[in-house]
């Protein structure tokens, strides 16, 4: 947001701006997918990781 902003007001402007901003946009949509299918492929752990006192050792 910072180089979108200063940088044009201060008559600076990033080479490459028409490739590396849709790259960027593409790469955090595809990182979220990601991020869903992770959390859905480990629900069950997830679960039972919440269930069973939020992360305290057993044993102790």
């Amino acid at each position: 947001m910072v180089s979108g902003a200063v940088l044009p007001a201060l008559g600076l402007y990033a080479d490459g701006y028409y490739f590396w901003d849709p790259l960027h946009a593409i790469a955090a949509k595809a990182l979220l997918a990601l991020l869903l299918v992770h959390v859905v492929a480990h629900w069950r752990w997830l679960v039972g990781f919440f269930k069973n006192g939020k992360g305290e050792r057993h044993g102790k």
